[in-house]
């Protein structure tokens, strides 16, 4: 696959991060009840998080697995939650799915196998969240300040970055295998002019409690709901 540099959209802008870090702790596990698709059904995904520090500063390191089917490794900033990185692997086949590597504050390198992307965009914007992080950079949404916020992510759907909002429907109480929490509702969608054409809704709970960790995911397959629901959190 070729690489190419190209601008992303608002190339020349320097864009704020909308999410603040609500104090994940140095190092947690969570179980998450997790839907593939609908041939193979449900697995259980392991996630870890871990604080560490280079010469750049503290970081997460997460990690996921999600049955025998697939990894994810992600490198996010520690004040943010922003992405520096994150790879998707078939753990079947050993191959990369997907790739994406803040190279510096002005390029992002991004890799799809299924559709044929490997290019390197410009762009100073770093308002930028990876969707197989979600999970996690969510939480520092401003829950008590903002009812909706922006953000862009890289999706293989589109080639490029797409502009997404994120809306706070309020605090909701949730039952999931992990117990039950009172939760605040988060709505996902396409934002910009891109809406006209993505119309779904993806709605996320997160703990109402600091640091706000993730208690479930809903989505529409078809004419049903789906849910990713939280089997076990630990804190060390």
């Amino acid at each position: 696959m070729a690489v190419w540099v190209l601008p992303t959209n608002g190339a020349g802008l320097a864009v704020a991060a909308v999410f603040t870090n609500p104090g994940i702790p140095s190092h947690c596990t969570m179980e998450i009840r997790d839907r593939l698709d609908a041939r193979r059904g449900y697995v259980k995904a392991v996630v870890t998080v871990s604080r560490r520090q280079d010469s750049n500063g503290p970081y997460y390191a997460v990690t996921s697995r999600e049955g025998d089917d697939y990894a994810n490794e992600m490198r996010l900033n520690y004040g943010d939650l922003t992405s520096a990185f994150e790879k998707r692997t078939d753990l079947r086949s050993g191959s990369v799915i997907e790739l994406y590597e803040r190279i510096d504050n002005n390029h992002v390198h991004f890799v799809n196998r299924e559709k044929k992307i490997d290019r390197l965009f410009s762009t100073r914007d770093s308002n930028i969240y990876t969707r197989f992080a979600y999970f996690l950079s969510f939480s520092g949404f401003p829950f008590e300040t903002k009812a909706d916020v922006s953000f862009k992510t890289y999706m293989s759907e589109y080639g490029d970055t797409l502009t997404m909002r994120l809306r706070n429907l309020g605090r909701t109480r949730v039952t999931v295998p992990a117990g039950s929490f009172d939760c605040y509702k988060l709505e996902l969608s396409v934002g910009g002019w891109q809406a006209m054409f993505a119309r779904d809704r993806f709605y996320l709970y997160f703990d109402a409690a600091m640091p706000h960790h993730f208690v479930r995911y809903d989505e529409k397959d078809g004419d049903r709901w789906y849910s990713n629901e939280l089997i076990s959190y630990t804190e060390e």
